[in-house]
């Protein structure tokens, strides 16, 4: 029983261009193929169609850069603040998760994706001394809800508590 060849010439699986075809390897179909950064490997049908192989590995290496890039600002107190309202609402180990995610507060989609979009929304607010603020302390962190305030003036704004 032989198995008919499908010809991938040409065609195109993540960043792989198929050239032609190049035999068989053990079990599998190999094609050569040329990656778009200019690379050129033999590559696996299976392995392609099933999205296992994307590209030569520059695709990871592009990802894992941006993932660790880092933006200059992880020292500074406005990501400190934008980092510490995350962490409030989603992780469950944190100490104050109860006072926050524990009760539904959440950090608003745009600023959740991505710290510049928080950086060009509270940025021009801010001055040392100064942190976050949720105006109404059962609304979410998002840019109608937020402002920066002294650790004096915050003491003013706090639930009330239940008796």
């Amino acid at each position: 029983m032989t198995r008919r060849l499908t010809d991938l010439t040409g065609q195109k699986f993540g960043r792989w261009t198929v050239l032609s075809y190049a035999g068989v390897a053990p079990g599998t179909q190999m094609w050569n193929c040329r990656c778009e950064c200019g690379n050129e490997r033999q590559v696996s049908a299976g392995n392609m169609k099933g999205g296992k192989s994307k590209s030569c590995g520059c695709l990871q290496q592009e990802t894992a850069s941006k993932t660790f890039f880092r933006h200059g600002q992880c020292d500074h107190p406005i990501y400190n603040s934008w980092a510490c309202s995350k962490d409030r609402c989603y992780n469950k180990n944190n100490q104050d998760f109860k006072y926050y995610g524990g009760r539904g507060i959440k950090v608003c989609e745009r600023w959740l994706v991505d710290f510049w979009n928080f950086w060009d929304d509270m940025a021009p607010g801010w001055r040392p001394g100064l942190t976050i603020e949720r105006k109404n302390v059962n609304g979410n962190y998002e840019p109608k809800n937020c402002c920066w305030l002294s650790i004096e003036e915050q003491q003013q704004n706090k639930r009330k508590p239940k008796h």
